[in-house]
């Protein structure tokens, strides 16, 4: 077995269970999230080299990220197979949702520069749990470490994110 088809294998053994619920919450269906999960090797297979070390925090990036974007993708092309004009239903938005959307997505891109700009131990935690929504014990489990320590960087993380904020004039 050659080197590139031993590092992919033990990439997915390590991370499907990962990609997997990635994939399932995007696409909310087993059968749409197993795809994905199947449809993301190629890509990664392609980009190999990028993948250093298969146990690291960067591969479990990547490779969340990969199947993440093969979700949407498959969202995209399911929906522009599926949906003609004459089944659109035209609805118009006031211009008050059109404004609070700018500001939630605004907001959202504000706290994510905050959080990527924080250390690693607080980082990727409030990552996991904010955007991936994974409990305290699936974080621990994830990151390989204690509960208590997660639980800790997970308070300590929002405390210095809240600190920010306040600090860049966005008070609650």
């Amino acid at each position: 077995m050659s080197k590139e088809i031993e590092k992919m294998t033990a990439i997915y053994e390590k991370h499907k269970n990962t990609m997997y619920a990635v994939a399932l919450k995007i696409l909310k269906n087993p059968q749409d999230a197993e795809d994905a999960v199947h449809n993301t090797i190629p890509p990664i297979m392609r980009n190999l080299d990028a993948i250093k070390d298969v146990d690291s925090k960067d591969c479990i990036y990547y490779v969340t990220m990969a199947v993440k974007h093969m979700s949407f993708n498959m969202i995209r092309d399911r929906h522009i197979q599926t949906v003609s004009l004459s089944d659109i239903e035209y609805e118009f938005a006031s211009d008050e949702s059109i404004a609070e959307s700018v500001i939630i997505d605004e907001s959202c891109k504000i706290i994510y520069q905050n959080i990527k700009s924080m250390p690693a131990e607080y980082r990727d935690v409030l990552i996991l749990h904010l955007y991936y929504e994974l409990s305290t014990s699936q974080i621990s489990d994830f990151l390989n470490r204690k509960h208590g320590t997660v639980k800790s960087q997970l308070t300590r993380g929002k405390k210095l994110l809240k600190a920010r904020l306040k600090e860049d004039g966005y008070e609650r």
